[in-house]
């Protein structure tokens, strides 16, 4: 099989299989919400899969002893994450729970750093991500690795030297 000979198919094949995962993970997102969540000594950080978007989110403070969670919800039948900060689910909607300090909107992409409304403590900040933005150039570029053929080199014959 010389097909898969050069080192850019092999890429290109690995980079399809991460866009069919990544795809797969947008599709789930639509029906059910993913998420983990880690604390540290300082800052809590979790990772959720929701909604046709991956957010990421650091809350501080944390509780001293909180666990890792990870986990699944049906997002219909509760459309709150497990993410909690100071014990309180938040909803995916930032604008109802945070008092947004900043916030920067770029297509569908979103940073906010805010404060918890119900706690003068709590400051989250988080950065929502849409899966269209990840799965459509690992698509592209796997294409572009295999499907198109490499340039072949044009040496120039030197003149021998007699």
């Amino acid at each position: 099989m010389t097909f898969f000979q050069p080192f850019r198919r092999k890429l290109g094949v690995v980079t399809l299989i991460m866009a069919c995962a990544f795809a797969a993970g947008w599709v789930r997102s639509r029906l059910i919400v993913d998420f983990v969540w880690y604390p540290s000594t300082t800052s809590g950080y979790s990772i959720e899969s929701l909604q046709g978007m991956i957010r990421l989110t650091k809350g501080t403070p944390v509780a001293p002893s909180a666990p890792i969670q990870f986990g699944s919800d049906n997002l219909w039948a509760s459309p709150y994450l497990k993410f909690a900060d100071n014990g309180e689910p938040l909803p995916f909607n930032p604008d109802e729970k945070l008092d947004l300090i900043r916030q920067s909107d770029w297509l569908l992409f979103r940073v906010c750093n805010g404060r918890i409304k119900s706690s003068s403590i709590a400051q989250i900040e988080m950065c929502i991500i849409p899966y269209w933005s990840i799965v459509t150039p690992l698509t592209l570029i796997s294409a572009l690795l295999l499907f198109t053929n490499p340039r072949r080199s044009k040496q120039k014959k030197t003149p021998e030297i007699i």
